[in-house]
């Protein structure tokens, strides 16, 4: 029996001890003797410590609590403002968010608080944020079509580790609520390798026109010249009017193998933080809801792109076994981070970056984007009907 068991024993039994007549007690020494190993007196003496213990005497055993319920509550405010991040993503940037909301009035915490944030090491973040609750996500439908000229679009074959800032991946996704019948809207999504930076527009269906006019607003607005694309085998991209568009524009484009989807694991990747994070798995089936959705994903992309860290796989090592294993950046950087320390990238670039960052405020663009985000989603569910299933 354990000590903690004849504690919990002896609690019980005190009450009853110090009601009983002498003869009484006598007997529940007795049978604590039996059922503890303990002598008489030992008991005895415990039931006294026990009767003259108050509550407020027990003392916690162990360190203090240093990061008290202040500093949590503004680490989870850091936390919902980075869009529910990880904590190896999230501890780099608690000291930027901090400087931003102090800029703006914005943070509400004291000095000390904001002390013991700052010198939060990454495993104590991982440690706090893995107990909380992030939303949780469906699944979706592939819509991929093979194409019939793909045998004249070369299949990229190289390292994904070392292509230079402008080549990217590309893809759409289905926002078809289950069924693929009749016409809905498509999230097409680009990512710049090297940097993580994206693009996101909604396009409705994924006829040809409709993506060559989404890949042409993703030139105009990267912050970089775009250089190579790379699709999988989808009819909405290689198909005559797109490849023709691409060779105009001075593009090149390569195609992942078919049924190889990780062929494209950037671009798949941000599919889920992306469309399905912010839009879901509803079906959108609303046409003009589209220039809203446009300007909501600009806001998203502009969100991501300076505030949201991530740690890029820069190359894969040789184990033992002969097995291989990702290697990924020790520290996660957001895709302005990269651009900035990228020294192929101009200083005219770098510097349009710059005064475009001093400008924003990750908590006023989380903020307007969940708004945003409610107000489109019952503007759908409005037109296409399904208000009283959610």
């Amino acid at each position: 029996m354990t000590m903690q068991t004849k504690k919990e024993l002896l609690g019980i039994e005190l009450e009853e001890y110090l009601k009983a007549s002498k003869a009484e007690k006598g007997r529940i020494l007795d049978s604590l003797v039996r059922q503890t190993g303990m002598w008489r007196e030992s008991i005895m003496r415990s039931f006294r410590r026990l009767q003259l213990k108050r509550v407020s005497d027990e003392k916690k055993r162990g360190r203090k609590t240093y990061y008290t319920g202040d500093v949590s509550a503004a680490l989870n405010e850091i936390w919902e403002v980075a869009n529910q991040c990880c904590g190896e993503l999230l501890h780099p940037v608690v000291p930027e968010y901090v400087e931003i909301l102090k800029r703006d009035a914005m943070w509400k915490y004291d000095d000390t608080t904001t002390g013991k944030l700052l010198a939060m090491s990454m495993a104590t973040v991982k440690r706090k944020v893995s107990g909380w609750q992030c939303e949780r996500s469906g699944r979706g439908i592939s819509t991929t079509t093979p194409s019939a000229i793909k045998a004249r679009v070369p299949i990229f074959q190289g390292s994904w580790h070392e292509v230079p800032v402008g080549m990217g991946q590309i893809d759409t996704v289905a926002h078809c609520g289950g069924t693929l019948i009749g016409d809905f809207g498509y999230s097409t999504g680009y990512v710049d390798v090297s940097s993580g930076w994206i693009e996101y527009r909604m396009q409705w269906n994924k006829g040809m026109e409709a993506t060559k006019e989404s890949l042409e607003t993703f030139r105009r607005s990267l912050p970089f010249p775009l250089l190579h694309i790379h699709p999988d085998c989808g009819t909405e991209f290689l198909n005559d009017i797109v490849i023709t568009w691409c060779g105009e524009k001075k593009i090149e484009v390569s195609r992942s193998r078919s049924y190889h989807k990780n062929d494209n694991g950037y671009i798949e990747q941000r599919n889920g933080h992306i469309a399905r994070r912010w839009l879901g798995y509803e079906r959108i089936g609303n046409r003009e809801l589209l220039p809203k959705i446009n300007r909501f994903y600009e806001l998203v992309c502009l969100y991501h792109n300076h505030f949201i860290t991530q740690r890029l796989c820069i190359g894969t090592k040789m184990l033992p076994n002969g097995k291989h294993r990702k290697v990924y950046e020790k520290k996660a950087l957001t895709p302005y981070m990269r651009l900035r320390a990228n020294t192929k990238v101009s200083e005219e670039i770098k510097s349009r970056l710059r005064k475009a960052h001093e400008t924003l405020n990750p908590k006023v663009l989380h903020d307007k984007l969940i708004k945003m985000k409610c107000d489109i989603l019952k503007a759908n569910r409005r037109a296409t009907g399904t208000e009283s299933l959610h």
